[in-house]
């Protein structure tokens, strides 16, 4: 168990390098850096005496709980699983940890998550006391063996002895009592637990939790994401992410855009900043990698945003990545990380480009995480966390809080507009609830549109022939003047269209059945129908 409490922070240093310009590097009282060039500190960073306190009673119920299930799973190598979820009415979290010799989870411990939002609340013996009946009926059903309390409160050293004993009395085997200072304690330690809970980076101050020098990197790397972390949701993708870099030195973060591609890679980036020397290369594009990089050389972190073009896949960017590709993965054995993002559509367009030329983990998938997958939960979170934290009025909240919870269940909800719900700005003209509310979520045209502006010519006249065909476009040819008047319109061929199709397909085309697909976010424009063979096969709408 990682228990042991350190009460001086040693750092021997680290460069963060930015090939184009971070916002809010250093303040003017921290010294004078330079964006475009190496960041270093000859001086060595201690921060002496006890372990200042972070805000962590303004983390919320939720956030708090998804902070001590890492911290299980980070420090105590203990994985949990939900027993008892927190819930904004007060009720504590509980979650069950398994055994050391892999036995299931019902069978060995349990980790109870006390959240309070008193910032100088200390925890006394006598909390425990309306836990007692429960942590006796865990003990008996064989799932207290061992118990973690895990608080946001302070403890003080004879509370927690008394805590430990009363556990001890009602059969618990293994008693831990851990509080503000020890958990405080986990979050400096540890950039992977930081980067796995980023909303840790919007408590304050972050030399709090940093040295100057990581704390001067990380405003740099996060920049004006930093208001942002307040209401970020960490999703299992975002969690899968951090894991498939440890593991495979690579990741590529796939998504529409405003699903939080870029804002995920600034927080892995984070990562980098711990251990001696590491290098944080942010950079455009594959040809910068060959102008900045030693690939034997270790340490170095990678981040390219929009690694095979920002709007549209660009073949110099392909044939960059094909002529370096042996190179980065050299560059991975020598202990270098990468993280890649990128619109679904143009990945999927690349990726036949690039075919056994890949990197082996993006060609078979396990090293590309899909960001915009979100769960009902995440969802619902993220739309709370929104509209808690944004600038509607009480009344406004009064007034569409019935509708919540269906519109988390829309899964046309992303952060972008989630965020924008929170907004009073954006929802001035809302005022027949719930319709209001649902087309908000389901037809934001004005981002459907900045993004259908951002595709190629043969990206749109394969949604247009879609359009035209009320979304049941067969594959053999039918109506060929149709298709002679897209070409000509868009100056492309039908082999470019149906590779545009392929490229859309499961972002802005759906499958319904084997031959049939059509746009999953745009109504088909109001045409005759058209009857096409009943063998043909076809695209059509999920609309």
């Amino acid at each position: 168990m990682c228990s042991r409490m350190l009460h001086s922070y040693h750092d021997t240093g680290h460069v963060l390098t930015a090939l184009r310009p971070l916002p809010q590097l250093m303040s003017p009282s921290e010294g004078t850096y330079k964006v475009d060039a190496a960041i270093t500190a000859s001086q060595t960073a201690q921060a002496q005496g006890p372990v200042p306190d972070l805000a962590l009673h303004t983390l919320g119920w939720k956030s708090f709980q998804d902070l001590c299930a890492q911290i299980c799973e980070e420090c105590l190598k203990q994985t949990v699983s939900i027993y008892r979820e927190a819930r904004d009415g007060g009720q504590d979290a509980v979650f069950l940890v398994r055994s050391q010799d892999g036995a299931a989870p019902s069978s060995t411990g349990t980790v109870q998550c006390k959240f309070s939002t008193d910032p100088r609340r200390r925890l006394l013996v006598s909390d425990l006391t309306e836990e007692k009946k429960s942590v006796a009926e865990l003990v008996a059903a064989g799932q207290a063996h061992t118990y973690y309390f895990m608080t946001n409160m302070g403890i003080d050293a004879p509370v927690a002895a008394g805590l430990r004993q009363d556990l001890f009395e009602l059969g618990v085997r293994e008693p831990h009592v851990l509080g503000r200072e020890w958990i405080t304690q986990k979050i400096r330690e540890s950039s992977r637990l930081r980067a796995l809970v980023p909303r840790i980076y919007g408590l304050g101050d972050l030399s709090v939790i940093l040295d100057e020098r990581r704390a001067a990197q990380t405003r740099a790397l996060l920049g004006h994401l930093m208001p942002a972390l307040r209401v970020y949701v960490p999703t299992a993708a975002h969690r899968h992410a951090v894991r498939i870099l440890s593991e495979h030195g690579i990741v590529l973060l796939l998504g529409a855009p405003a699903t939080g591609k870029s804002t995920l890679a600034a927080i892995l980036a984070t990562i980098a900043l711990d251990g001696d020397r590491h290098r944080c290369f942010q950079v455009d594009g594959p040809a910068e990698l060959l102008d900045h990089w030693n690939p034997h050389e270790p340490g170095g972190f990678y981040w390219i945003d929009d690694a095979f073009g920002p709007n549209q896949l660009r073949e110099d960017y392909v044939d960059q990545w094909i002529a370096q590709m042996n190179k980065v993965k050299a560059a991975i054995t020598s202990g270098n990380r990468f993280v890649l993002t990128s619109r679904s559509h143009i990945w999927y367009a690349a990726k036949v480009k690039l075919a056994t030329r890949n990197h082996p983990r993006l060609g078979d998938g396990r090293a590309v995480v899909d960001v915009g997958a979100l769960s009902p939960e995440e969802r619902s979170q993220m739309l709370y966390n929104h509209i808690k934290g944004g600038s509607q009025s009480k009344e406004w909240i009064r007034q569409v809080k019935p509708y919540l919870v269906d519109l988390a269940a829309e899964t046309t909800l992303l952060p972008e507009i989630a965020r924008r719900l929170g907004d009073r700005h954006y929802t001035a003209q809302l005022t027949c609830f719930p319709e209001d509310l649902r087309r908000f979520v389901g037809e934001p045209m004005e981002y459907l549109k900045e993004t259908i502006s951002e595709l190629n010519d043969s990206q749109r006249a394969a949604l247009t022939l879609i359009f035209l065909y009320r979304s049941r476009l067969p594959s053999d040819f039918e109506h060929a003047d149709l298709w002679n008047l897209v070409e000509d319109r868009y100056g492309v061929s039908r082999v470019q269209i149906g590779d545009a199709l392929n490229q859309l397909k499961d972002t802005f085309v759906v499958q319904k059945s084997r031959a049939r697909y059509g746009h999953s976010h745009i109504r088909p424009l109001p045409m005759p129908s058209r009857r096409s063979s009943a063998n043909a096969p076809t695209w059509s709408s999920s609309t």
